[in-house]
């Protein structure tokens, strides 16, 4: 196509915004939780800094999606030029959601900042080649507010946003559940959930009948175990556990040469007398262990300090059932265990409500007909801004998304009542 029928639909593009037809497209494209999405967002722009300032984000927004949308069907963005900005999108999405379902202690606004300008960066490649100053700009203009620190932090953590934060929440849930039921992100998702079950299934053993033993050989829970023996029953408690964590590591040893230096070391470091890290035994036990090693005995057999852990055993299984069961750091797998229900649970209702929904289906980018109709006469008068009234272009543009009918007032709240707010 030549370059001056391109300029008229960029041209088209700068117009849409001003009317309907803007929020037309966006629907075409996204379904009503698209529309949602960009409504909430406007209204949090809106209560953190001003009216203006949220109506020209809007604007920007508006005229971002349709000049990518008309460097995709003009294969200037193709496919693989996108791809390196694929797994930032997602990432940015992915984490976005995360934050918004996790505890209100638990959201890093920090964290989320970070990654929305990994996104602004891996997205700016496909634009600045392509459009004016002016719109490029608009990208950045976008990210600096919506992925400022500040911003972030009072709409994450603030009680005022709670209803822009579930707005966008469930509707960013429902409109990737449908590329997870197109498969497109489905493998990983379910390969995730996959996971977390598995791992759901492992913890629920240790918190409904916890033993001792299941607690010190999980890397995970034998720290926090640690952790509570420091701070609740001293040092001389924890030089139990690196006891026991030490006679196994010694009667694993496969080369029979080694084991004479490593019951020496065993014996140095817990049971001798003025060890550093000394334990409290029975005096029969540790007399037997004495006979063999005080006087440096060589004939080490993996068998050695059975005895002596047995006691050890008995004393940390007495301080984890009488104390550390229901204690703060026992609490943590708990709490885990509560998290992948609470996410399991939201799953299952987001699956719920998607088959509920009545939604205008979401169209695929490389299936939407984006033919304007304009001859090439007038897209020479159209490359100029003459500012004449845009209704002609708006019924272009409707063409593009593939639909001439008018969208329904926005709404930013739940599922999609309908509010009457302006734009």
């Amino acid at each position: 196509m030549s370059r001056t029928f391109f300029k008229a639909k960029k041209f088209l593009a700068s117009k849409f915004s001003e009317s309907q037809t803007g929020r037309t497209v966006l629907l075409r494209l996204f379904g009503q939780n698209g529309d949602r999405i960009m409504q909430a967002m406007k209204d949090a722009a809106e209560q953190f800094d001003s009216t203006a300032t949220a109506k020209q984000l809007k604007v920007d927004l508006l005229k971002l999606l349709l000049k990518v949308l008309l460097l995709y069907r003009e294969h200037i963005i193709t496919p693989e030029m996108a791809q390196p900005a694929k797994q930032p999108l997602l990432i940015m999405m992915d984490l976005l959601i995360e934050t918004l379902e996790a505890d209100r202690s638990k959201r890093s606004p920090a964290e989320l900042a970070r990654v929305m300008a990994e996104c602004h960066d891996a997205v700016m490649p496909l634009l600045k080649p392509n459009v004016r100053e002016h719109n490029w700009r608009r990208l950045t203009r976008v990210f600096d507010f919506y992925g400022n620190e500040s911003f972030l932090t009072a709409f994450l953590l603030d009680p005022a946003y709670t209803g822009t934060r579930t707005s966008i929440l469930i509707n960013f849930q429902i409109l990737l559940k449908r590329y997870e039921l197109d498969g497109q992100i489905a493998e990983t998702k379910n390969f995730l959930r996959g996971q977390a079950l598995e791992r759901r299934a492992q913890l629920e053993g240790m918190v409904s009948n916890p033993t001792l033993r299941q607690w010190l050989e999980n890397e995970q829970t034998s720290t926090l175990f640690s952790d509570w023996l420091r701070q609740a029953m001293g040092p001389e408690a924890l030089n139990l556990q690196k006891f026991v964590k030490q006679v196994s590591y010694y009667r694993s040893t496969n080369n029979r040469s080694l084991l004479p230096k490593r019951a020496e070391q065993v014996y140095e470091a817990y049971l001798a007398e003025g060890a550093q890290c000394s334990i409290a035994i029975s005096d029969e036990v540790r007399a037997a262990v004495d006979a063999k090693y005080a006087g440096g005995g060589k004939a080490a057999q993996r068998t050695d300090f059975d005895a002596a852990e047995v006691e050890a055993k008995a004393s940390l299984n007495e301080m984890f059932q009488g104390g550390f069961v229901g204690s703060e750091q026992f609490q943590v797998i708990v709490d885990e265990i509560a998290e992948i229900d609470r996410r399991m649970n939201r799953q299952d209702q987001l699956n719920a409500a998607l088959e509920e929904a009545n939604d205008v289906p979401a169209g695929d980018l490389k299936d939407l007909a984006l033919d304007v109709n304009v001859t090439k006469g007038e897209a020479a008068d159209a490359a100029v801004d003459t500012g004449h009234d845009s209704e002609d272009d708006s019924h272009d543009l409707l063409n593009m998304a593939g639909s001439d009918t008018p969208p329904p007032p926005p709404s930013s709240s739940g599922l999609g009542a309908a509010e009457d707010t302006s734009s």
